[in-house]
């Protein structure tokens, strides 16, 4: 599997303790529910793309240590989970190509959300049951207070539970990971634009003065 290969590959050790917790959280989930009752929340962000290669990588893993997987099955290797993206409005079209092209590539069956993300989602628990979802929630984030790997939602919200594979990843981390791997992401990031840019109008931030520093 090439995601597990190329961190192996690496020599950067903290890179892989991260990528070894995240990718336990996510067999140890596999392990707790039906596949069919786990849901990925995917955007097409930098932090939502490295989650998606984590889940490729703890499928593959989980699905061929249990003797139930092909190695060379795409399907195994594509991890083609429930996948749902809360479309929004003011977003740039790029990021809506990418999130698009993306589930194509990985064979993603996607569910596009065109309301708020509380009504939108217990819409889709109503349709489908589900038991837990895969999140790109990273300390720091705004409704990152509290949570930890496994995290149930919050009060007043449907009931689920949160996994939170990347929870203690750094920004560092995330570009890292994204570029050790050489998975394609959303290109406004080379333009210097970050997440909430990319859905939030048009300033832009100087983000990669980072990973130049990371890899000159």
């Amino acid at each position: 599997m090439e995601i597990d290969a190329a961190v192996w590959a690496s020599g950067d050790t903290a890179m892989r303790a991260k990528y070894d917790r995240a990718v336990y959280a996510v067999e140890r989930t596999f392990a707790l529910y039906p596949f069919e009752e786990i849901a990925f929340s995917f955007n097409g962000g930098k932090d939502s793309t490295v989650l998606l290669h984590l889940l490729r990588a703890g499928y593959y893993l989980h699905r061929t240590s249990s003797g139930n997987g092909d190695q060379t099955d795409r399907t195994i290797q594509n991890c083609p989970m429930r996948t749902i993206y809360f479309e929004d409005p003011s977003a740039f079209p790029e990021i809506n190509s990418f999130t698009y092209d993306t589930a194509s590539t990985y064979g993603l069956p996607l569910e596009t959300i065109r309301t708020d993300f509380k009504s939108g989602l217990d819409a889709l628990l109503k349709e489908k049951p589900t038991k837990a979802i895969f999140l790109g929630t990273r300390n720091g984030d705004p409704n990152a207070v509290g949570q930890e790997q496994f995290s149930p939602s919050s009060p007043g919200w449907p009931p689920f539970m949160r996994v939170n594979p990347i929870l203690d990843w750094s920004y560092r981390d995330v570009w890292s990971f994204l570029l050790t791997c050489k998975v394609k992401y959303c290109s406004l990031y080379d333009q210097g634009y970050d997440l909430f840019n990319l859905f939030h109008g048009t300033l832009r931030l100087e983000a990669y003065m980072i990973l130049f520093q990371m890899h000159a």
